[in-house]
């Protein structure tokens, strides 16, 4: 395998997503379980707008242009757990995976 990661700058921002976005995904279900689910969480949804400006946030502030590899909500920037980051196996681990699958694919 090559070590991809040493000779790439990574230029990523990642976003916590908190709740639900009120969307019309799910304009054709029907039936009484999902409308008393959607009632329900309908008091804990945001709107797309509030959905979107953490995602145009980290596109077009300035101040973060720099940043790579942050965690941001709610246009802030959030901390993680170092666990959730996983380790330099992990992400070996996780490329090994992911080629192996490419390459299996490419077989189809």
């Amino acid at each position: 395998m090559t070590n991809v990661h040493s000779n790439v700058s990574w230029d990523t921002n990642v976003l916590y997503l908190l709740g639900t976005i009120k969307t019309e995904l799910g304009r054709n279900f029907s039936g009484k379980c999902y409308s008393c689910m959607t009632s329900m969480f309908s008091v804990f949804m945001i709107t797309p707008e509030q959905g979107a400006e953490t995602t145009l946030y980290c596109c077009l502030e300035d101040s973060i242009e720099k940043d790579s590899g942050k965690y941001y909500a709610n246009c802030k920037q959030v901390g993680t757990k170092r666990s959730a980051t996983g380790t330099e196996e992990d992400w070996k681990r996780l490329w090994d995976i992911s080629e192996k699958l490419i390459e299996e694919a490419e077989k189809k």
